[in-house]
């Protein structure tokens, strides 16, 4: 970390964009006094590793800032020979103290807002490309969380009712709604940090019971394994892979969550590599087991025998679920308390109430469309592709489409030279990027990559992608119904009363 004096212009052009930040700090640049009040902004600047954690641990420990370099406050001075810019000079009083008077009431607001205020994934496209791309981003970012929440209900709806299939689906989801709306009363990502660990152990479970009791199972009688013979279904499974792999749209909420978030990175491609060890040999077993009856059976739950193996994997995903419901809702809830003015206020149980309002047509869509399989298909193809893939990759291109946009990164060079840099040029942290991967050559190589995701996705993503997803909706639209009762249930059998005849109901 960094402290740094300087005026309040200069603030206003460094993190023009960065407006949370400076509404923090506002109140403080007009009210430091002393001799001080010319130049009297505090502007904290993440150093990054130069105190080995980011800004919210840094606020929590701030002995941490003892050891870093040039951390007296730094004063714009006249030049010596009366000409050029000004120059930074240390300042003369004892220890650096009266300077920093005004940093502590902005180091107490910002530590006491920080678990309610952070940094959502739409609002980084604001501050790098402007309010156009934030309206996009947050118009797909939040539908797509909507529908990812949805997901998550008709999944729990749909698990449960193989171990108790005396309910229908439907009244599972009413159930089950109920129970999610809880997540109204977790306040941040910060919360769900130990659960998420939890789930991790919880769909590992879940993943390696699937692929070794499908082996044990043995692949059932007359199975076949056809390739797919139109084209709706060959790009309806495309676009099941963008879903599963495109992740769910909240990285920067997870990068706030972390106390290290520099190491995010790493850490998610690490996650990545696990996720495939779940998914691929799980699906490639149950495929094998049962071949083209997972067409009509979205829930491989529905082909294993029941055994306390299965409801112990049934329970886990259930929870894990939850989890993840928590997870989608959350930065909507953080948006509605924005919208509604309500993002500031300390009660939680306020807070609990006024989110309620997000948790109702969750509720709503997933009764109205219970379709476990089609929908993730839909949503893969229409939302995740922009969220997750297109809207970030003509993103990246755009922020460091220029050279000056890619300067050093800060952590590089010393801290009097960055400062110096820094008050010699407004515009220099503001795109501080990291240097292209050793595997890519230049940034022209990095741009290719992206380029290529951007127009693959596009065309085969959500072009045909999207026809065959909707096609496939639409059908089961026609097929089940909206409303419908339990998706995808086994049929009753006729009642010996009845005679040969009777045709059993349509759910």
């Amino acid at each position: 970390m960094l402290l740094v004096c300087v005026k309040p212009k200069l603030i206003a052009s460094v993190l023009q964009r960065e407006r949370s930040i400076l509404l923090k700090i506002a109140p403080f640049a007009s009210n430091a006094g002393g001799a001080g009040a010319a130049d009297a902004a505090v502007l904290v600047l993440a150093a990054g590793d130069a105190v080995g954690g980011d800004l919210a641990a840094v606020l929590r420990a701030p002995r941490k800032l003892d050891g870093v370099p040039h951390q007296r406050p730094l004063h714009r001075v006249p030049h010596p020979q009366g000409k050029g810019k000004r120059q930074l000079q240390e300042s003369r009083y004892p220890g650096g103290k009266r300077p920093l008077l005004p940093f502590r009431p902005l180091y107490c607001s910002l530590l006491r807002s920080d678990p309610s205020s952070p940094v959502l994934w739409f609002e980084v496209l604001d501050g790098l490309l402007g309010s156009y791309w934030k309206a996009v981003g947050l118009a797909f970012n939040c539908t797509f969380l909507l529908f990812g929440s949805v997901i998550q209900l008709i999944a729990c709806a749909s698990n449960i009712y193989y171990i108790n299939d005396r309910l229908d689906k439907r009244t599972w989801t009413y159930i089950f709604g109920a129970c999610c709306a809880t997540t109204v009363f977790i306040p941040s990502f910060h919360n769900y940090r130990i659960w998420s660990f939890l789930g991790l152990g919880m769909t590992t479970y879940t993943a390696w019971y699937l692929a070794i009791a499908a082996i044990v199972h043995g692949q059932a009688d007359g199975v076949t394994h056809s390739s797919p013979t139109k084209l709706v279904l060959y790009f309806t499974g495309a676009t099941n892979i963008l879903y599963t792999f495109g992740g769910h749209a909240v990285t920067v909420e997870i990068m706030h969550a972390m106390w290290k978030p520099q190491k995010f990175k790493y850490i998610y491609l690490l996650a990545t590599l696990y996720v495939f060890t779940l998914t691929l040999p799980s699906a490639a077993a149950v495929y094998w087991a049962f071949g083209d009856e997972l067409l009509n059976h979205s829930n491989a739950f529905s082909l294993l025998p029941k055994s306390r193996w299965r409801d112990a994997a049934v329970i886990l995903m259930l929870i894990h679920q939850f989890i993840t419901f928590g997870f989608a809702c959350t930065p909507l809830y953080f948006v509605w308390e924005k919208v509604i003015g309500m993002h500031d206020t300390k009660s939680m149980c306020v807070r609990a109430v006024a989110r309620l309002p997000v948790v109702v047509p969750i509720w709503f869509l997933a009764i109205i469309f219970p379709f476990f399989g089609p929908i993730n298909s839909a949503v893969g193809a229409l939302l995740v592709s922009f969220t997750v893939y297109i809207i970030p990759a003509v993103a990246h291109i755009l922020t460091y489409r220029t050279p000056a946009a890619r300067q050093v990164h800060p952590c590089s060079v010393s801290a009097r030279h960055f400062v110096e840099h820094l008050v010699n040029s407004p515009t220099y942290l503001q795109n501080a990027a990291e240097k292209p991967p050793y595997f890519l050559p230049s940034w022209t190589a990095m741009f290719i990559v992206d380029a290529f995701i951007v127009g693959w996705v596009l065309v085969v993503g959500f072009g045909l992608g999207g026809w065959a997803s909707m096609t496939n909706f639409v059908r089961q639209v026609d097929t089940f119904g909206l409303f419908a009762k339990c998706y995808q249930c086994p049929k009753p059998l006729p009642s010996p009363a009845a005679g040969p005849s009777a045709q059993p109901s349509r759910h």
